[in-house]
């Protein structure tokens, strides 16, 4: 490529020399012709044809020199910069985003804005291939430990010797991994058609009062297990227009959480209101709470911070969520202590 380029450049730059040197010549003819006879130098027309013959030679000699340097100095600085990139893009495709190139190695404006989108698109590309492995390792993970357990017991139940009660202890934890990987599959394939999503399914009126009453009665069986109180301060008669099978999915992450997190007899908070230019809905627990290092991790797929770990879980339910504020154009915020809890924020705007 970089001889089809040299090689449409220096013709069109030599056709242009020989054309400047003629109307170099040519203009210098024409303006001392009628001053022949006042100009003691030059007495005849000979002289005249000699002297415009000299500045095409002198014209032609400099442009040469002009030329010699342009290429010089393109040599210098386009050379160094090209192998530098041509390299680049050769480690990159074998899968090696590290080392960006300095734009220092060149003087031309535009190559270092090449130089600078490289280092960006390598940087990006270096991204994607993290959450790729990250992605795998996560669903690794997650597929093994529950295969493991319905394969241990699976195993005991080939024993006929065993007792009816745990025969039914074994089937009941059978079902409950089989479950866990279901609404794990569930949880990937519903992020999965929402990465490709960028816009509502259904805009609907919705009474966001009553929604969230549905929202905390379907856990209210998890809330009774732990013996957690409920705290609700809804604004009544408050409507918005939005995603219904959307907007919950969010929700029911965001309270799912709250309960989970929460330890036994503590409290859990579902507040909403009215305010400029849209409405607030809070979930608020005591557990906790997340370490400051770990909450701009947190909506990341298959990210469980330390105290995740601990509980069933597979890291999907907040990108879930940050997926789904995304499509249907709402804020989601977190606010969180250690030691004393979490606090996760919607604003839906209501005024466009």
């Amino acid at each position: 490529m970089r001889r089809k380029i040299t090689r449409s450049i220096f013709p069109k730059l030599f056709l242009t020399i020989l054309l400047v040197s003629f109307v170099l010549s040519s203009s210098f003819f024409l303006f001392l012709h009628p001053f022949k006879d006042q100009i003691s130098i030059i007495e005849e027309r000979d002289n005249l044809v000699w002297a415009a013959k000299l500045t095409a030679v002198n014209a032609i000699f400099l442009s040469v020199i002009v030329l010699i340097i342009f290429g010089l100095a393109r040599r210098i600085t386009m050379r160094g910069p090209m192998k530098a990139i041509t390299r680049k893009i050769d480690r990159m495709s074998k899968g090696d985003f590290s080392d960006p190139i300095s734009p220092d190695i060149t003087i031309n404006e535009e190559m270092a804005l090449v130089i600078e989108n490289l280092n960006k698109l390598a940087e990006d590309l270096s991204g994607m291939e993290m959450m790729k492995t990250n992605f795998i390792s996560g669903v690794s993970h997650e597929f093994k430990t529950p295969l493991a357990a319905i394969k241990n017991y699976a195993a005991l139940l080939e024993d006929d010797s065993i007792e009816k009660d745990d025969r039914a202890l074994y089937l009941s934890r059978i079902k409950k991994n089989a479950d866990s990987l279901a609404l794990f599959v569930g949880d990937i394939l519903s992020l999965n058609r929402l990465e490709t999503q960028s816009i509502p399914n259904k805009i609907e009126k919705i009474d966001l009062s009553l929604l969230l009453e549905e929202i905390a009665i379907a856990f209210e069986e998890d809330m009774e297990g732990k013996e957690i109180e409920l705290e609700l301060d809804l604004e009544e008669n408050l409507s918005i227009l939005s995603d219904r099978s959307l907007l919950s999915i969010v929700l029911s992450n965001l309270f799912s959480n709250a309960v989970k997190f929460s330890p036994d007899r503590g409290l859990v908070k579902l507040i909403s209101s009215k305010g400029k230019g849209g409405v607030y809905i809070s979930i608020s627990d005591n557990g906790p709470g997340i370490e400051e290092e770990e909450i701009s991790h947190i909506f990341d797929r298959f990210y469980r911070g330390r105290e995740g770990k601990k509980r069933e879980g597979n890291g999907i339910g907040l990108a879930l969520s940050r997926r789904v504020a995304y499509i249907l154009g709402l804020s989601l915020t977190l606010e969180s202590q250690v030691g004393k809890g979490s606090t996760f924020t919607i604003f839906i705007p209501t005024e466009s």
